[in-house]
């Protein structure tokens, strides 16, 4: 649900997965998503203070090739 909000959510979306879960808890779950889209994964990135780095998506490469 963190990863359909991130990329594809609106600001209710937003807001409703905020009352549930802090910034931390999201920037943890988004840190072990291997297909986090990268305008998501550096806007969780910059909001919670980690590296882009730490996410498992900056360095997994996806398994189809795109043309």
């Amino acid at each position: 649900m963190v990863q359909r909000v991130l990329d594809y959510g609106l600001m209710n979306d937003w807001q409703l997965l905020r009352k549930h879960l802090s910034i931390e808890e999201i920037a943890e779950i988004a840190q072990g998503l291997r297909n986090l889209d990268p305008l998501s994964m550096n806007f969780i990135a910059v909001i919670s203070g980690k590296k882009p780095e730490s996410f498992r998506c900056y360095s997994t490469k996806p398994f189809y090739q795109s043309e």
